[in-house]
């Protein structure tokens, strides 16, 4: 029953109706929390599962600070769980990583966001290099994620590296997949063309700039 709580939970979450999800995800962190106190090598990894599907719901519904301690929890858990089995748990120990950056970020806490990105970066570089098609997209993600958090903490000459690079990820990406990932390529184009103009480079801010907003005008031509 805890596995059906926690589908229905990302199912309504994705429908855009995360007020109806927060309960179910309440539900299943409730009962995974009981199962793992019993089983702790079946259900961890369960629970560490719900804990990140509840922080996500709570900072979708605007509940930072209430985010913090699940998305906290889920890193503990999977950080335990990747020290014994790194090849099975170390994709999901990023994955909550990322979360839990986003989560300071948006709580206005940039120096504490820094870290668990960098982590996240480094995890999903690992991963990459060994199965790109499989991690190549979670990289570009931590890449752009990291730009930014250099971004927020004043150090634009840190942060146009990962930009750059986010932005040659997904190129190539968008080029194999453009209607999964071109809306990426155009967030990290924009970002880019923003990172060069805070270092006082407007001639170099400008071509990334109007990138985005050629691929911005298709898409909302597409889907106003």
């Amino acid at each position: 029953i805890a596995w059906r709580y926690h589908r229905l939970g990302i199912l309504l979450r994705q429908a855009g109706r995360s007020h109806q999800a927060l309960p179910v995800i309440l539900d299943a962190v409730a009962i995974r929390r009981r199962l793992a106190a019993s089983r702790t090598d079946l259900y961890r990894s369960e629970l560490a599962d719900s804990l990140s599907n509840l922080g996500v719901t709570f900072s979708e519904l605007g509940r930072l600070a209430d985010a913090l301690p699940a998305a906290r929890e889920a890193v503990a858990i999977r950080r335990e769980l990747a020290a014994t089995n790194a090849d099975r748990y170390r994709p999901g120990l990023a994955d909550s990583l990322s979360d839990l950056g986003v989560t300071f970020s948006a709580l206005g806490r940039p120096a504490d966001a820094l870290p668990p990105t960098e982590e996240a970066a480094a995890i999903r570089s690992e991963l990459a290099a060994m199965d790109p098609g499989r991690y190549r997209p979670g990289l570009a993600d931590s890449l752009h994620d990291l730009g930014v958090r250099f971004s927020e903490l004043g150090r634009p000459a840190d942060a146009l590296p990962p930009t750059e690079e986010a932005v040659a990820i997904r190129r190539e990406l968008a080029a194999v997949s453009p209607d999964r990932y071109r809306r990426d390529l155009a967030f990290s184009l924009n970002n880019l063309g923003i990172r060069f103009s805070a270092l006082g480079r407007p001639a170099d801010a400008l071509p990334p700039t109007e990138e985005a907003v050629a691929i911005y005008r298709q898409l909302a031509a597409a889907s106003p």
